[in-house]
């Protein structure tokens, strides 16, 4: 919603997308080959629009609900998480030249650099985070107490949010009125950085 209200979203959360036709066609359209093809077309509408000079709007719209499957297991959760992973880095890569670029206004200062340096490269700092903590452990730099206090703040912040997104949604939509069970979200980081380092490729447009 923040990033809805500054006109800077770089993925639609949620099941589905809409997309003008003509705006998409004007940008190139689909590329083949792209793990989140959706991600890589909305930074690419940015990229079009903001060359062109031309005013748009891409947005966010929490209200409507469009219930799907989710994963079942670790495993399919893993998978997913790794997917989205990469396909963020792809955007990021095959759309490098708007990093830090004042052409591209806030998308190229603010946006693209949080997304790599958060989205990115946060999976790497937080496992690193766990082994520094683990070896200080074990070297006798950190006692028993601290080193289960940070075990504990790391988890259930974690859980925390996960339940506060839930609950304000409730309390804002309704979104559950047959009180069915929500467990909390949490990220598998390690399947995520095992894409830090793949290579991407990119392919023609599809209509």
């Amino acid at each position: 919603m923040g990033w809805d209200a500054a006109n800077s979203l770089l993925i639609l959360s949620g099941t589905f997308s809409l997309f003008l036709k003509q705006a998409v066609m004007e940008a190139g359209g689909f590329r083949v080959g792209n793990v989140s093809e959706d991600m890589e077309m909305i930074v690419r509408l940015h990229r079009h629009r903001l060359q062109q000079g031309k005013p748009y709007r891409i947005r966010f719209i929490s209200d409507p609900i469009c219930w799907t499957e989710v994963p079942e297991n670790v495993r399919m959760l893993a998978r997913q998480r790794r997917r989205w992973h990469l396909g963020l880095i792809q955007s990021i890569v095959q759309n490098r030249e708007m990093l830090f670029n004042l052409r591209y206004g806030r998308i190229g200062m603010l946006v693209m650099p949080y997304y790599l340096l958060f989205e990115v490269l946060g999976p790497v700092i937080e496992v690193l985070g766990y082994c520094v903590v683990f070896l200080s452990y074990a070297a006798g730099l950190l006692s028993v107490k601290f080193l289960m206090l940070f075990l504990t703040l790391a988890i259930l912040y974690g859980v925390f949010l996960s339940t506060a997104g839930v609950f304000l949604e409730e309390l804002t939509y309704r979104r559950y009125p047959h009180g069915g069970t929500c467990s909390g979200s949490w990220r598998t980081g390690w399947s995520r950085i095992s894409d830090t380092g793949r290579s991407t490729r990119s392919g023609g447009c599809r209509e």
